[in-house]
This record gives C-alpha cells, structure tokens and sequence, in this order.
C-alpha cells in the first residue's frame, strides 16, 4: 500500500518499480495516514510505503499506529528531509524496515522490497510448518487437529481417503474401509 499526499510520488512508485519481480502488487493508495488507517483493514497489506510528512496524520505517527496494531505489517519510509532525528525515530519502530531519502532510486526502493520478500516467505514458511506440525502423526498413532484434539490414525486415513477421491463415483463406505 502506498501512502503519500503526492499523487505523482505514488504514481511514479507504481511504475518505476519492478513490483511483479518480488511477487508484489500495490494493494492500494491513500493521501495521508488517516485515510490508510480506515482503508487498511480491507486492504490488508503485507508493506507499507509512507511518506513521513502528510496532513492530517504524519508517517511517524501512522507507523506507531500501525506497529501497535499490526506487529507483522511491514513499512518503509520515504522522506524529502534527511533529518538524522526523523530517520532515527522512524528506525526506531519495530515495524519500519528502512528510510528513504526522496526522490529515491528504484534500485534502493528494491532491495527493501526485497528483504521485505524474505521476510514475507519466512512468515509464510513458518505458518505453513506450524500447521503441519500440528496435522501431523503422533508416535502413539494419533494425529492432533488443530483445534488440539488428537485425531485417532484411522480416521486420519479415512478423512485424507474421502478428500483425494470424493468426486469419484465409486466412493462409498465400503470403499472408504478397504
């Protein structure tokens, strides 16, 4: 999600950036960090891009918000000042993963969507892990749902039998007990 009160900062983000090479899409935009605060939770993007200073409500301000409600969303800063103060509060945000100087290169803004990425999969791999960990065999041949009730293994068989064949016509219970 792009937030920015220039429409041609947002604008030139949308083009100039490789966005399909990091398997990213904008998901959105919004003039200032009021408007991203009501949009976000229909939206629901993994990174942020937030211009520091917006009417209405700041960057620093947005991303404390942000931090505070969304621990995992990540944002990336960009700003026309080069204040070592602004950057050093920004950083100091658990969510925020960068500060930019405007106009930015393409190239700087990159290597943040980048790492953003690799954070992204991390996340992504680690869910995927738990969960499975959580579906996955008992040495007491149970399996645990998860909801956390243990699944005797039989019924883990026949419940994985019925998903892999249940549009097939010879299905039925017999069939399911073999």
């Amino acid at each position: 999600m792009l937030v920015d009160d220039e429409s041609a900062i947002r604008n030139i983000l949308k083009i100039s950036v490789n966005w399909d090479k990091y398997n990213m899409e904008i998901a959105g935009e919004a003039n200032s960090g009021s408007e991203a605060i009501s949009r976000i939770d229909d939206i629901n993007p993994d990174l942020l891009i937030v211009d520091i200073r917006m009417p209405f409500m700041g960057g620093i301000e947005f991303s404390h918000i942000v931090s505070q409600r969304y621990p995992q969303m990540m944002i990336l800063i960009l700003s026309a000042y080069s204040d070592f103060s602004y950057a050093q509060e920004c950083v100091a945000i658990s969510n925020v993963i960068g500060y930019l100087i405007k106009p930015a290169a393409s190239e700087e803004i990159e290597q943040y969507l980048d790492k953003a990425a690799g954070r992204l999969y991390k996340l992504v791999s680690e869910q995927q892990s738990s969960k499975e960990d959580s579906d996955s065999s008992r040495d007491d041949g149970t399996a645990v749902h998860d909801r956390g009730e243990k699944i005797p293994e039989t019924v883990r068989k026949i419940n994985q039998y019925v998903q892999d064949n249940y549009q097939n016509s010879f299905l039925n219970v017999g069939a399911a007990a073999e």
